[in-house]
């Protein structure tokens, strides 16, 4: 496979890309430096684009609904907005039950060795571009409980001489925290 890519590569009228959900379990031959040209992380949905989607899954939510929806969605995927719009409107009141791991939860990230730098911009957009889904007392103490919890597993995993983020990954999220106070 590696010499098919140089090759196409060399051409340079090809667009070759690769999707994943754990670039840390890539092979180390195909992240090298120079087989990578570009490498952009796909984060979860911001909350106008929750919002958007939202309304677009379900046309007849009120405004006041959608916008409560997307409040305590955060870290849903597109499918698993979806699937909570179905599900919510079936009865089912909290979204957390529909999904019960969104993908881009911190939790998920205490699984992944080795994914700093998509966790923090994961952080700065939601902190930083999500003021308003920080508004909700709820959401807001929700996210500093994982992320305490998330600091509390990667400072232990550390005294047991395995890393799960790097030091300055565990200062951005502790500076995460204070900000969200």
């Amino acid at each position: 496979m590696l010499p098919k890519l140089q090759s196409l590569r060399s051409l340079r009228r090809v667009f070759f890309g690769i999707a994943t959900n754990y670039k840390e379990r890539l092979d180390k031959a195909i992240t090298r430096l120079g087989r990578v040209d570009y490498d952009w992380a796909v984060l979860p949905p911001d909350l106008l684009s929750r919002l958007l989607l939202l309304k677009k899954f379900n046309s007849m939510i009120s405004d006041t609904d959608a916008r409560t929806l997307a409040a305590n969605t955060m870290f849903f995927s597109y499918l698993e907005l979806k699937r909570t719009v179905k599900n919510v409107a079936a009865g089912l009141e909290n979204p957390w039950n529909t999904v019960k791991h969104p993908t881009g939860s911190p939790e998920g990230y205490g699984n992944r060795i080795a994914s700093d730098d998509e966790f923090v911009a994961l952080l700065n957009t939601l902190i930083t571009k999500q003021a308003a889904d920080l508004a909700t007392v709820v959401v807001r103490n929700n996210l500093q409980s994982q992320l305490n919890t998330l600091r509390s597993k990667s400072e232990a995993r550390r005294k047991a001489s395995e890393v799960l983020f790097l030091k300055e990954t565990e200062d951005e999220i502790k500076k995460a925290v204070t900000r969200l106070k």
